[in-house]
């Protein structure tokens, strides 16, 4: 737990205030009811809401609530249990499904946690960092790596049927150019030889 001398109150202009601005994580503080007190500029942008409209909403999932938490540990429950001396939360991946002016906006956050002191209060502060673009790239690089594999396996099937192949088109040559082979069954082996090129 780290304690600090500094005063609860984050809405003035003070170094620590300036320090977690230029962070480019979002930065929250939750007290312990799990409402927000503090937001940094970075938080700001991620939720899409001016600090104002952040503070003192809760991080619990709410139906019509201004976020959803889903997959992964139930969020708020582990928050929850760092205020009692709980270990600290590091790099848990979060899918948060972000309600604003009547849409939904899916981000994939990493999350770390853990529990501060303010002269008497227990507050618990949070990094997030946007993942979104980072799970897309990987979602990406797997669909590619699938696709390679897919091609490899086709080249393979092509060699081994194309084994097969020479060898009935050498075969089927080889007839054609036998000169006790008659009319008709010339015939029939000039058109094996047409369809096998």
């Amino acid at each position: 737990m780290v304690h600090t001398g500094v005063s609860p109150d984050f809405h003035g202009e003070n170094p620590l205030t300036t320090a977690l601005n230029a962070i480019p994580l979002a930065i929250l503080v939750v007290d312990s009811t799990l409402k927000i007190r503090w937001v940094n500029t970075t938080g700001e942008t991620l939720f899409g809401r001016q600090g104002k409209v952040l503070i003192g909403q809760s991080i619990k999932p709410v139906q019509g609530g201004l976020w959803t938490w889903s997959e992964g540990l139930n969020f708020d429950e582990a928050i929850g249990t760092l205020l009692p001396g709980g270990d600290p939360i590091c790099g848990e991946e979060q899918h948060v499904t972000i309600h604003l002016d009547g849409k939904k906006t899916e981000h994939h956050i990493r999350i770390n946690a853990s529990p501060i002191e303010f002269a008497s209060d227990r507050m618990i502060l949070m990094a997030l960092e946007n993942i979104t673009l980072l799970k897309a790239l990987e979602k990406r690089n797997t669909e590619t790596e699938r696709l390679s594999h897919t091609i490899q396996m086709a080249r393979g099937t092509a060699h081994e049927l194309n084994q097969p192949l020479s060898v009935l088109i050498g075969n089927v040559d080889l007839l054609r150019k036998h000169h006790e082979v008659d009319g008709s069954f010339r015939n029939r082996i000039d058109k094996i030889f047409v369809r096998l090129e």
